[in-house]
Parts: structure tokens; sequence; C-alpha cells
């Protein structure tokens, strides 16, 4: 399809697909809860040859092991970890050194796990046992039902016990990762307000609208920088030496004032911000101009009296240097000069609108069937170079996951595919490209459904819930 540099990072967007066993997908119901309790967290080492070894469960963290190996000579080495069944779950490679260091994640609650190590110096070994989950997630769950194959994992945000949280999970449910992030949302810019998973391994997200961080697989803080002086809200994504996080601010027009959204550029090694961009430079926003109307809303304690005019809700950032953003109360999403080294940077190639009557205006027209869109979320590419977004529809009627054909050469977008979520969903929402279809998210009930390109019903569900936290604001997936 036209417009495409879009295959960027796939792995960190697309699932396994269906396993299919004699002809017959692999179905389950689950539901997984949070136990928790004093699980003891073990672990044993054997080591021959001229190799030490050692590894200890991470403190704070009980489902990560932190492992040393010492060499006679630098060289590379792989760490296996098998279940009780001896098949090799995860792996993890080191670079040549003398000294290695490697934390095993991605493990099961309350789990004895063999990992292995060769090298030409010798063998280590040893077993590990995961703890229970911690007493936050008490009232965690996670129920799933369908082909627990469908999705191999993703990544969610919670509140539990007060606090926010980072997970990863599988297809059956059961929490293989997870980070506190602290405090929990206290509004709509409180606690964790946008994340993404890299290509790098690595959750970068903008806690309480004021923080950035980025925090690898081993619980290592990378980056941790504030003193920005937009709020941040919605989402942030990082590519390359960058980080890309939506901001806003009040801009005065003629007959008030109006909350117009832009980003910033964050360098991911120092923090600093390198490149700013505000929509409102490129646009004439007006009070009732199509947004969010004047007063309370998202802005109301932030920009009080305010129009929402635009309501940026998504980026995402591809290696072409361009970004997509989503803006809810235009039904637009526009594609932006992204890249901080590029001379046109902030530039806007195109406007593609979902509905008439905003300040916005279309580049495109629409063609076919179940055309338009209103309210979306999460717009993105697609590996095959198409769009897809989450339209949250009107009131009254059902969400659904949308695929379109944007062609930039015609200037027509073209409805490809479309999966009905069964229920409407008015505050957030999500879809990704998953192997074989898409996963797409209902915030508000806190709902995830799997479904295979062709088909309107659902192959795989989760109904997440921690308690009286949040709602889920949208599932990732990711594989491990």
């Amino acid at each position: 399809m036209e417009n495409a540099p879009y295959a960027l990072a796939l792995a960190l967007l697309v699932g396994c697909g269906s396993k299919v066993e004699d002809g017959t997908a692999t179905n389950l119901t689950t539901s997984t809860t949070g136990t928790t309790g004093t699980t003891q967290i073990t672990s044993t080492t054997q080591a021959t040859g001229d190799i030490t070894a050692s590894c200890a469960v991470q403190s704070g963290n009980t489902l990560r092991f932190d492992c040393s190996f010492t060499l006679p000579t630098a060289e590379a080495l792989t760490v296996e970890v098998s279940d009780d069944a001896g098949d090799v779950v995860r792996s993890f490679s080191s670079d040549a050194s003398e000294n290695h260091t490697v934390t095993l994640w991605g493990l099961a609650p309350t789990t004895t796990y063999t990992w292995n190590v060769v090298a030409s110096a010798g063998t280590a070994s040893g077993t590990a046992t995961t703890g229970a989950l911690p007493n936050a997630f008490s009232a965690l769950n996670l129920a799933t039902s369908g082909d627990v194959t469908a999705v191999d994992h993703y990544m969610i945000p919670l509140v539990c016990g007060g606090d926010s949280y980072m997970v990863i999970a599988d297809g059956a449910g059961t929490v293989k990762w997870y980070e506190s992030l602290g405090g929990a949302q206290n509004g709509p810019l409180g606690g964790m307000t946008g994340f993404r998973w890299t290509e790098e391994e690595t959750v970068v997200v903008h806690v309480n609208a004021a923080d950035v961080l980025e925090i690898d697989a081993s619980g290592a803080v990378l980056l941790d920088t504030n003193g920005f002086s937009r709020p941040m809200h919605h989402d942030v994504d990082a590519l390359g030496d960058y980080i890309y996080a939506l901001n806003a601010e009040s801009h005065a027009v003629s007959g008030g004032n109006v909350v117009v959204d832009g980003f910033y550029v964050i360098d991911r090694t120092t923090g600093a911000t390198v490149a700013e961009w505000d929509l409102n430079d490129y646009v004439n926003a007006t009070v009732s101009g199509g947004g969010g109307g004047p007063g309370g809303g998202f802005w109301g304690s932030e920009f009080p009296g305010a129009d929402d005019w635009a309501h940026a809700n998504a980026i995402h950032v591809y290696a072409d240097g361009t970004a997509l953003l989503s803006l809810r109360a235009q039904d637009a999403v526009v594609e932006v000069v992204a890249d901080p080294n590029d001379p046109n940077f902030g530039d806007i190639h195109w406007i593609l609108t979902g509905q008439d009557g905003n300040d916005l205006s279309s580049d495109f027209s629409w063609s076919g069937a179940d055309s338009g869109f209103d309210g979306q979320h999460c717009a993105n590419w697609n590996s095959a170079g198409d769009l897809l977004l989450f339209d949250n529809a009107g009131q009254g009627v059902n969400s659904r996951a949308m695929q379109f054909d944007v062609n930039t050469s015609t200037g027509v977008a073209t409805v490809i595919s479309t999966w009905d979520m069964g229920r409407h969903c008015d505050t957030q929402g999500a879809v990704y490209e998953i192997s074989n279809g898409v996963l797409a998210t209902c915030a508000n009930d806190s709902y995830v459904a799997a479904f295979n390109t062709g088909s309107d019903s659902a192959v795989w569900t989760l109904d997440a819930s921690c308690g009286a936290g949040g709602p889920l604001t949208r599932a990732m997936p990711l594989s491990l």
C-alpha cells in the first residue's frame, strides 16, 4: 500500500499466530488471580571448569533473577531457561566479556526453572524458583477466554493496591513481568499517563504529566527526566535516539481560549528536549470549532474554561521520520514530519478526517461502505502499510477496530476491514496488529479482544481488573 515505511519494529507489535495441532486450535478458558503469600524464592547453582556463576532473586521483584558469570577469557555466552518439561522458554545473550551480568525475566510466578550456560571455559547450570506476585496484586484478575495462543504476550497498565504498574502477561492471563511506577492515578493527569514497549525491550512512560522514564526489562532506570513546561498526556513513543511525548498548551484566540496539542522530542541518553512541535502553529483553532467544547472535560482543572480543541490521544513514530497523531476532538489523523534533524520538521503531510463539521479539512475523499470514524484513538500503520485505528463511534453505536488503505497519490481512503467490539467504548481504546489480525481494547470496560483477519468474532478475550483500580487504557501486543 502507499505511504508505507511501516514495518518498523514489527516484532514488538506482532504476537504469535494460533497454534494448531491435528487441525484443532488450542482453546482454554482461564481466570488467573493474584496469588500472594510466602512462597520461598530459591536458586541453586552448579559450575564446572574455569567458570563461576551465581543467580539471586532481585530485591523487590519476585519474577526477576540477577545472574553473574565470570570466565577466564572474554567470550560471548547465552543463558537458556527451561521449564519442568525441559522446553527452553527464555534465552538471553551477552556480548563478549570476562564478566557477564544477565537478568532472567519473563518468568511465571511460583515456578521452578532450570537455567544453563555453556562456554568454552566450562558450563554452569542451576534452578530458579520465582515467588508469588506481591500483595498489591491480591485483587488482580486477568480472565481470558478462547484461543490462548492467538496472543503471545501483551503489556498493560494497571492500578493495583494504590500503585501504578506496568505488567506483561501471556494469552492465558499469567503475569510474566511487572514494574511499579509508584502512586496511582489521581485524575486524568495522575499516575501513568502514556506508555510504549520498545524494540529494545524497554518501556517508556510519562508519569503525573511531568516525568519521562525509560526502564529496561531488568528494572534498570535508563532515563528519568522532568522540568517540562507543558503537561504531558495520553501517549508517548520512542524510536532511535529520541522519545516523543504528547503535550498540550492553552492558547488565546478570538472569543476565548483553546487547548491545542503538540509533542516534545527528548534525547533518550541525556533527557534534554531537542525539539518541540505545536499544532497551533499550523492550524486555525477556534472556540467551539468542532472541538471538545468550552470548560470542564479532560483539561478542566489544568486549563479552566478553555475549549479542548484537538484532544490528541496517540502518537506513533516511524523509521521514515514521520509521526501519526490522532486528534479525537477533530475526528482527524495527521501525518507530521517528526525527525528533529529534518529541515522540514513539523510540516504536516496530510490530514484524514472521519467526520465533517470540524475546523480541520481532509485531504482525502472516502470510498466504499463503512466509511468514516468518530472520536478515534490509536492511529498507527500496520506492516502492509494500511492505517489501523480504534473508532470509538458516537453514543449508542458499537465501537470498532478499523483498517484503511490511505492512498496519497489518488487522495482516496478506503475501508478494508472492520471488527465490531460488541459494545460502545467512550473513553480511550486501541488497536494493534497481531500475526493473524488485530488486538483491540475497549478502555472503559477494561476489555481486550483478538480478531482474525476476515472474521468479526473474537478468537480471544481478556477482562482485566485489580480491585478498585482504574480502567485498562490499552493492551499492547509483544513477543517474548
